[in-house]
């Protein structure tokens, strides 16, 4: 597959990745920690063999998410008009709009830019913590997992975790 360098979503019919931990129930960091070990003793064939892996990161993922994208990668898969309106609301809603503070304003000051929606461009940015957030992030780069998993990939996928912190990590084990 040939084209620009990766820059959004790749579209995928596929359904998320069995791999992916994310905001699943009967996922989850403790899973996921669970399936990596399995991968490595695998690849290492109980610790016999070396091994390699690739941890990546994509930069303020959850700040960059473009909700026009999201919400065409998710509204052909729903065929109730209720569904629909309610994704939209979801998708679409600006938390930096009805918000409450707690405690000191000036803290807000004190956030890197980057690292809050309060300086994001309009339509971009999902808030981190969010459990429609993570969902929609497994949707939103289910076409990059595909993509990984079935042209590039080599032997195993650890798949990838959302952590609060706004990292994503795609792991990798791959035989010596």
């Amino acid at each position: 597959m040939r084209g620009p360098p990766f820059t959004g979503p790749v579209p995928s019919t596929r359904p998320i990745l069995h791999d992916s931990y994310a905001c699943r129930r009967g996922k989850g960091v403790h899973a996921g920690v669970n399936r990596l070990r399995q991968f490595i003793r695998q690849a290492t064939r109980n610790g016999t063999r070396s091994a390699w892996y690739l941890q990546l990161d994509i930069h303020n993922y959850f700040m960059s998410i473009d909700k026009d994208v999201l919400f065409s990668l998710l509204a052909p898969k729903i065929d109730d008009d209720d569904a629909l309106w309610l994704t939209r609301v979801l998708v679409y809603h600006d938390c930096t709009q009805d918000y409450v503070i707690k405690g000191d304003p000036a803290m807000l000051d004190k956030i890197p830019t980057h690292k809050t929606l309060f300086k994001t461009a309009p339509n971009k940015g999902l808030p981190i913590g969010n459990l429609n957030s993570q969902f929609f992030a497994n949707v939103y780069l289910n076409g990059l997992d595909q993509f990984v998993k079935h042209t590039v990939w080599v032997w195993c996928c650890g798949g990838k975790i959302h952590s609060w912190h706004n990292t994503l990590s795609l792991m990798s084990i791959s035989c010596a």
